[in-house]
């Protein structure tokens, strides 16, 4: 973005009427009795750009939030997903995460499995990298770009190791036990950056991605 020009931070084209502001992150992730008093971060946006992701962020905390239930921010999440789901307009998405849950297979420890939508978890995962991205760097991120996304949780046993370099580097949350992140880029890789999210100090998503300007031959043919 040059200049005093304004852009759309998920599609990058110019915003020339009255522009809408997105929180970054999403403050859906947040507890309900936390968001009044939250200072987050904020970015330019088409008003109806945002209103895209608006289900696909009601999924992914639904769908991940009662996986953080022994952390206090998730206890809380939770709270608020338990008096959701009563209400009619909530029936459709209830309905799709209880069917997520594999009770036909008990693991040890009394452990169920749980499937993911994949792709409106990743979309969510990708709008927030874009969002950070966008705030630290004022630069648009196009979705066309090469990237990769993993999620696990966050436990010693879960964490891969490739990952361990990430501790190194600094968090940036500004309410780490709800939402924080780690952004690392890899000097032996140029144009090459990983940001690490925490979400209810459970739920890690990591996304790695080609900064704009990349000159590798993937980028170059997009």
């Amino acid at each position: 973005m040059k200049g005093t020009e304004k852009i759309c931070y998920l599609c990058g084209d110019k915003i020339t009427s009255s522009c809408s502001r997105d929180h970054v992150p999403p403050r859906q992730l947040f507890p309900k009795q936390a968001r009044e008093k939250l200072d987050l971060t904020t970015v330019l946006v088409h008003a109806k750009c945002n209103s895209e992701y608006q289900k696909d962020e009601e999924y992914f905390v639904s769908s991940l939030g009662p996986l953080a239930m022994e952390t206090s921010s998730g206890k809380l999440v939770w709270d608020d997903l338990r008096k959701r789901i009563i209400r009619p307009e909530s029936r459709k998405l209830t309905k799709k995460v209880l069917d997520e849950f594999d009770t036909r297979i008990v693991l040890p420890d009394n452990l169920i499995i749980k499937h993911f939508d994949g792709e409106r978890i990743c979309r969510v995962l990708w709008k927030i990298t874009k969002g950070l991205y966008f705030a630290e760097k004022n630069q648009f991120l196009s979705d066309k770009m090469p990237k990769h996304f993993e999620i696990f949780d966050n436990s010693a046993k879960q964490i891969p190791e490739r990952f361990s370099f990430l501790r190194s580097f600094s968090t940036r949350g500004k309410y780490p036990t709800i939402f924080d992140f780690r952004i690392a880029s890899i000097p032996e890789v140029p144009n090459f950056m990983i940001i690490a999210m925490l979400f209810w100090e459970k739920i890690i998503g990591v996304v790695m991605f080609h900064e704009p300007g990349c000159g590798c031959d993937i980028c170059k043919k997009l």
